[in-house]
């Protein structure tokens, strides 16, 4: 799925990652149920996968600490 992402200056701060949210949001009520389930199903899946010692320890020497 693309969601436009056009004038989104930086999706890390409330307002960028609001306003892809709710782009998010607009495009699976367009696409339907299925999609919407399909979609919630990827990303809790994408986000169990991230949750990982590795991925940690990079976010930890990328950050300062």
């Amino acid at each position: 799925m693309n969601v436009d992402r056009a004038g989104v200056q930086d999706t890390r701060t409330g307002e960028g990652a609001e306003e892809v949210a709710v782009r998010i949001a607009s495009r699976l009520a367009h696409l339907g149920p299925t999609a919407a389930v399909s979609f919630d199903l990827r990303y809790a899946l994408l986000g169990a996968e991230s949750y990982d010692w590795n991925r940690w320890g990079a976010a930890h020497l990328m950050t300062g600490g």
